[in-house]
């Protein structure tokens, strides 16, 4: 554990700070611990067992107590040790004895990161009786974070986020969310964290994350960005992420553009915003320095749209996108450019970063189909000008001019440029070449027969908005 407090701040006496910090070796600690309670031997009988661990639990001096407490780790050894000693752990909670209670609240949290199994772990799922057990688990857990130890409230904050996986809980007890406000960063990235594993959770976070990203350490700041990044939020909170597209601060604005684009037609209020945030960034001395933002940004123009015609400039902006000039490899003073999207970085990275914004603007003019006529001359100058290296940006310039172009006559200008590029492009593009190719009409093999080389497989354009999770862990589909 990080961050622990001096063991002078510590109310305990040594040996009971040693046994508490300790915790991240519970299992040897509760087989030792074990040996010495019981001089004659480890009972057989697991009935006998549990009755004799919670007899401990109750009787002896504080330090006697704590020792068995922290033990259970290694003394419970399955779903019905863990149902047996339960109400044992619950009584302990609530001792008057703080010591007693922080021992409790960190053997608990241990057995459930034990035995209650969460989905981000390849693990047989836990019995119903383990899963019912959750919802008492989480009122029982509440509480503790209002202990003072750190310990405690990071290891209580994360053993909730299991409880409430695993139980299928919907709302977050109060505490949990008051911790996004604690003291310590540690036990804040740990509540947000948790926070997501409830069904309502996600949403509990938005207000609380955009009020303190712009002062809040690098660890909590990734760790929000992680759930804006990786969790679909609900649209009650779209109007709080629209304010958030105008914020000077970057990783507020960079957490509103991804939640928004991952919400999808959900978030269509929010386009006319996305379009302003993406002028302001064309617009600025230095537009590069924002790539992160502004891929996220392009590519939501296609993920939100949904009702035609696209709004006033969208067209116009996504072409701009396009034919937007690299970063440059030096700065004025003949200095490496610095980027809020990486850093000074290599001048691969930097093509790769400007080809990522160009690749979304290609996947949004693509949604748009024939609404984005416009953009057709700057799509295939894009696509002559990408190195044949750069597999994702010439495969999606290509889908995209598809979708743009299938129906009309600048469908044989996509023809003619595919056919040109066949000889040079890779395996991948190839293949993605071909599936353009022949969604295009079915006289589009005699005309470019070096398609028989690539027989069709049954696969489906790109060009298509993703469904995002609504948990974390899940995968995101295409539409």
């Amino acid at each position: 554990m990080r961050d622990l407090p001096p063991l002078r701040q510590v109310p305990f006496r040594n040996n009971l700070v040693k046994a508490v910090l300790g915790v991240a070796a519970l299992s040897v600690v509760g087989s030792l611990t074990w040996m010495d309670f019981h001089r004659g031997g480890r009972p057989r009988d697991a009935g006998t067992r549990m009755r004799e661990l919670a007899r401990q639990m109750k009787e002896g001096d504080a330090d006697h107590r704590t020792q068995t407490l922290l033990s259970l780790y290694g003394e419970i050894t399955g779903p019905d040790d863990f149902e047996a000693i339960f109400p044992g752990i619950v009584e302990a909670t609530e001792d008057p004895s703080g010591p007693i209670r922080q021992a409790a609240a960190l053997g608990f949290c241990e057995l459930i990161s034990r035995h209650v199994w969460t989905p981000l772990v390849p693990r047989k799922p836990p019995a119903a009786r383990i899963v019912a057990l959750c919802p008492r688990a989480a009122v029982v857990l509440a509480p503790l974070l209002g202990e003072p130890s750190l310990a405690v409230r990071t290891e209580v904050a994360k053993a909730l986020g299991t409880v409430a996986k695993t139980g299928g809980l919907d709302v977050p007890p109060p505490e949990l969310v008051a911790c996004l406000d604690d003291q310590e960063g540690q036990v804040r990235a740990a509540a947000a964290g948790a926070l997501i594993r409830f069904r309502s959770g996600p949403e509990r976070i938005v207000p609380v994350a955009l009020r303190r990203l712009p002062t809040e350490g690098p660890g909590v700041a990734r760790e929000y960005e992680r759930i804006f990044s990786n969790v679909r939020l609900e649209p009650s909170v779209l109007p709080l992420l629209i304010d958030g597209l105008s914020s000077e601060d970057p990783r507020v604005c960079f957490c509103c553009t991804i939640a928004i684009n991952h919400m999808g037609r959900d978030a269509t209020p929010a386009l006319p915003a996305i379009l302003a945030l993406l002028r302001k960034k064309l617009d600025s001395p230095l537009p590069w320095e924002d790539d992160r933002i502004i891929a996220f940004a392009a590519g939501a123009v296609g993920e939100i749209w949904q009702d035609p015609p696209p709004p006033p400039g969208a067209v116009e902006i996504l072409c701009e996108l396009l034919r937007r000039e690299s970063e440059p490899t030096s700065g004025p003073d003949g200095s490496p450019p610095s980027s809020s999207s990486g850093g000074p970085g290599t001048m691969m990275g930097r093509q790769h970063r400007h080809e990522q914004v160009q690749g979304e603007a290609a996947f949004s003019l693509g949604i748009l189909g024939h609404q984005a006529a416009a953009a057709v001359p700057v799509l295939l100058t894009t696509f002559e000008k990408t190195p044949v290296t750069s597999d994702h940006l010439r495969e999606t310039c290509a889908e995209a001019l598809a979708e743009i172009v299938r129906g009309t006559p600048d469908a044989d200008r996509l023809i003619t440029a595919l056919k040109d590029a066949w000889p040079m492009a890779t395996p991948s593009q190839k293949k993605v070449f071909a599936r353009a190719l022949r969604s295009l009409g079915p006289d589009v093999e005699g005309r470019v027969p070096e398609l028989r080389q690539v027989p069709p497989d049954g696969s489906r354009t790109e060009i298509r908005r993703v469904l995002y999770p609504r948990s974390e862990g899940e995968k995101g589909r295409r539409e």
